[in-house]
């Protein structure tokens, strides 16, 4: 994976070939593949969270949308890879996109995590999504890269302690 470049009979991402070719600006970072997705994409659904980061910090589109309306935030969580998930709500990825892959019905990021047996990762967006709500300066800050992920973490675990347990 490296800026929309993805040798699918690679064994993994290679961060360093990421930013050489980043820096060489020869490759648009949201370019994609045949299947519509970009570097994002793969490196969200492959939970290689350093170059999803890496990728964010460069501007990637974390919104970017493939053929079936999905973002890579909707990837990440139907695939469970929770570090990547973090990331991109950090960065102000929209949770409220519902993809809808050939077959299934329109479900959000969320919900495609739990449809995915998932659901404490569904539960941590929902927890970001109702905070969004709560303050609508939050997705502004996130989106500008003014929150820390020390603050992410901290205002959703407080959130996430303060809600009732299905439980109970």
């Amino acid at each position: 994976i490296a800026c929309g470049k993805f040798d699918k009979a690679s064994k993994g991402a290679d961060q360093n070939k990421a930013m050489q070719l980043l820096a060489s600006e020869k490759v648009d970072i949201d370019s994609v593949d045949e299947d519509g997705w970009s570097a994002l994409f793969h490196s969200a659904g492959e939970g290689h969270s350093k170059i999803a980061t890496f990728l964010i910090e460069n501007k990637a589109n974390v919104d970017l949308k493939d053929e079936f309306n999905c973002t890579p935030l909707w990837v990440a969580a139907f695939n469970n890879q929770r570090d990547v998930v973090k990331e991109l709500l950090l960065f102000g990825a929209d949770d409220t996109i519902a993809g809808k892959p050939d077959g299934e019905p329109n479900q959000t990021p969320s919900l495609a995590a739990r449809r995915n047996r998932h659901p404490g990762l569904a539960d941590y967006i929902d927890g970001e999504s109702a905070l969004r709500k709560e303050d609508a300066t939050r997705i502004e800050k996130q989106k500008r890269g003014e929150m820390t992920m020390e603050e992410f973490n901290k205002s959703l675990r407080s959130f996430l302690d303060k809600k009732p347990s299905v439980d109970a």
